[in-house]
């Protein structure tokens, strides 16, 4: 999650703003020496004083602005973050290929890693052998149709393997090298055993 921008980025930004203004200003006045303009009156230096307050003036209200407006893109990044890490489903960013791209703190725990390790990580790896073909086929779908796909699949993870409900749906945006989808993942253990107690109910019934 990217840091804080410190004050002193403000204070560089706004002394930079008040350069080139006043670089501006020395231009404007090589321009009128060359063109041989007569020289100035003191009302006119004033009223070139003047208008150079009221310019920096504004650029202070800009930057202000500019910070302002940062302050409210880190807070709303920094609510983002928590959802994004915090939900209680694992979130995944999967290439064409599978390969985990990122995950939050919830998906890195189903699988009973840090999240950094599972970064490259192609998630058919966690894909128990007789699962891999439906997850295989899910992911193809998910790439070749529009709208949400999902599937069922047994994941392993250290101590065990556990059912999981898959939700994914491709993602593109302009700047994206290639592409990539999301999916959402929830286990679903104990639904399934419930469903298989109600079977073997069932059948003794």
């Amino acid at each position: 999650m990217p840091g804080k921008s410190h004050p002193s980025v403000y204070a560089a930004e706004a002394a930079e703003l008040r350069s080139r203004a006043e670089a501006q200003l020395r231009a404007a006045r090589r321009n009128q020496r060359s063109l041989g303009s007569a020289p100035r009156s003191d009302a006119d230096t004033r009223r070139e004083v003047q208008e150079l307050q009221v310019h920096q003036v504004e650029l202070e209200m800009q930057n202000a602005e500019l910070h302002e407006a940062r302050t409210e893109m880190e807070r709303l990044l920094d609510r983002y973050t928590d959802l994004y890490d915090f939900a209680p489903v694992g979130y995944f960013s999967l290439d064409e290929e599978g390969q985990i791209l990122e995950a939050n703190l919830t998906g890195a725990a189903l699988l009973g890693l840090e999240r950094s390790a599972l970064i490259e990580q192609r998630l058919q790896r966690f894909v128990s052998p007789p699962s891999r073909p439906a997850f295989q086929s899910f992911l193809e779908r998910v790439f070749a149709r529009p709208g949400k796909q999902a599937c069922e699949a047994a994941l392993v993870k250290e101590g065990g393997t556990f059912w999981a409900d898959l939700q994914g749906v491709s993602a593109l945006s302009p700047n994206d090298a290639g592409k990539w989808c999301r999916v959402a993942v929830s286990d679903i253990t104990a639904l399934k055993r419930a469903d298989e107690a109600q079977r073997r109910l069932e059948a003794l019934v």
